[in-house]
């Protein structure tokens, strides 16, 4: 018989689905973060133009740098989301391939 059929490997690279939907919760939080970073300066703005004292220096020692790290979080969040999207897998199906061979193969 001239013709044979043999299992054969087969790579498919494929996105999977869950990449879009995380990615687009991380671009969610990204905004949610910039927007919680934009608020806190706005806040930290209102109390140092009110506030004096020992009190307020502690305060702003401790939360002035709130505003950045939640521009870095946001940042780190976007990147993320890009990495994520970025994903694929690849996927090895076993197909059965039918080759034909000449008959002198088979013969000796």
């Amino acid at each position: 018989m001239p013709f044979q059929q043999i299992p054969t490997r087969r790579a498919r690279i494929i996105v999977p689905p869950e990449a879009g939907v995380t990615a687009a919760q991380l671009r969610s939080l990204a905004r949610e973060t910039m927007e919680l970073g934009r608020e806190a300066a706005s806040l930290l703005q209102a109390i140092d133009a009110g506030w004096r004292g020992a009190a307020r220096d502690r305060f702003f020692q401790i939360f002035a740098s709130a505003p950045g790290r939640a521009d870095e979080a946001a940042s780190l969040a976007d990147q993320l989301a890009g990495e994520v999207e970025g994903i694929t897998v690849t996927v090895w199906d076993t197909v059965l391939e039918t080759i034909w061979y000449p008959d002198q193969a088979f013969n000796g």
